[in-house]
């Protein structure tokens, strides 16, 4: 009877520690023309994919959180946490790119452990393409336009959520600040859209070649950006191969077409290694204080208990912005966790507390806190907008 309990201890412990690995073959794309570099980012990009892979399968049934894909997609940034070992099958160079094939072993503990961590932070993520019409002619807009909805095929062909075109063009009619980043953090704050993807240039190269045709080649220089906070996660040069057409606008389309469909995936790499930081780095909230009569004292007494928190990762950034205060703090905490810490934060310093500290507008990561009852003209022009928006 003792020898058949160990065996059954023996076949348990066997079948939990397979059931935390998973061994896939997958393929990687590395560009450029250096052969080494190339090779390297092949294999990572093939990582990231067995890492997407078997998360694919096994995150959706041990989280929750409206946006899988996002979380899927930022874990497998991740993939030297998670990879336990790994062999290049195959491995084929070009003149532009190196592909490679590769046998990768999974483990899914950290990866799951991980994958919750991040659900409390992600909560629902919204993306939207913007870009500035003001200085564009009628000509050059057509094709903002069209790289417009090609980015949000792309979005919604990989299962992002994203602001409608509707929307977008309400926010527009609504914002008229001449600073172009204030412009189009404006649309983000009034779509309620986390993470913004500009379009910042689209150049077109086009020759007219013998028989009628028109060969285009497009260039696009694509700025992603945190909206909640506005910070820049980077700038992608979107580049496509040269297309060739008898009719000139329906080459130029093509060739836009082609730039966005080499380049998105470049893209959406900033956006979910940023979110995949987050993991160990908290994910940053932007709390704006306006209004507020408060001693440093009293905001170095805030801050060490926002600090205190065990969710809370490093020290706040602090920076006084025109009408308001604004204290950048990463946390492991959720949106609701965040707001309920700095609530009871405020609450806990007498000269805070007397004047009743109230959310008057909650956009993703982002707060703003006025004294209950204290109207602000900037805080009430927003919120007249964003009712504007909402009754459209």
């Amino acid at each position: 009877m003792k020898h058949l309990f160990l065996i059954t201890i023996i076949i348990f412990t066997s079948l939990f520690a397979y059931s935390q690995e998973e061994t896939v073959e997958v393929k990687g794309v590395g560009f450029g023309t250096d052969k080494k570099k190339a090779r390297e980012d092949a294999i990572q990009d093939a990582l990231r994919q067995a890492v997407a892979q078997v998360g694919g399968v096994h995150l959706k049934s041990s989280t929750e959180v409206q946006n899988f894909v996002t979380l899927n997609d930022a874990i497998s940034t991740r993939a030297d946490g998670y990879v336990k070992s790994s062999t290049v099958l195959e491995e084929t160079p070009f003149p532009d790119k190196y592909e490679v094939k590769v046998r990768a072993t999974v483990s899914l503990a950290p990866m799951v452990e991980d994958a919750k961590t991040l659900s409390e932070m992600v909560g629902g993520v919204n993306f939207i393409v913007v870009y500035d019409a003001r200085s564009l002619t009628p000509a050059q807009k057509v094709y903002y336009d069209f790289a417009y909805e090609r980015m949000n095929e792309k979005l919604n062909d990989k299962g992002y959520s994203r602001t409608e075109a509707a929307l977008f063009a309400k926010a527009v009619t609504f914002t008229n600040n001449t600073n172009e980043i204030e412009y189009l953090s404006q649309v983000a704050m009034y779509t309620n859209s986390e993470f913004v993807i500009q379009i910042k240039d689209i150049i077109l190269k086009t020759e007219e070649k013998a028989g009628g045709l028109w060969a285009t080649q497009a260039t696009m220089d694509v700025k992603a950006f945190d909206g909640c906070n506005w910070r820049n996660l980077g700038t992608v040069i979107f580049k496509g191969d040269t297309k060739v057409q008898k009719d000139k606008q329906f080459a130029e389309r093509e060739a836009i077409a082609d730039a966005v469909d080499l380049g998105f995936d470049r893209l959406m790499l900033q956006f979910n290694t940023d979110i995949g930081s987050w993991v160990d780095g908290g994910a940053p909230y932007e709390l704006r204080f306006y209004s507020f009569t408060l001693d440093d004292l009293d905001f170095i007494e805030f801050v060490d208990l926002l600090i205190k928190d065990t969710n809370t990762v490093g020290e706040p950034q602090m920076t006084t912005v025109d009408q308001y205060f604004k204290l950048v703090l990463r946390s492991k905490n959720s949106q609701f966790g965040v707001f309920k810490l700095v609530l009871k934060s405020a609450v806990a310093i007498e000269n805070f507390k007397t004047q009743s500290p109230s959310r008057e507008i909650l956009y993703g990561r982002q707060m703003s806190i006025t004294p209950k009852g204290v109207k602000n003209a900037e805080i009430e022009a927003k919120k007249e907008i964003l009712s504007k928006i909402k009754a459209q």
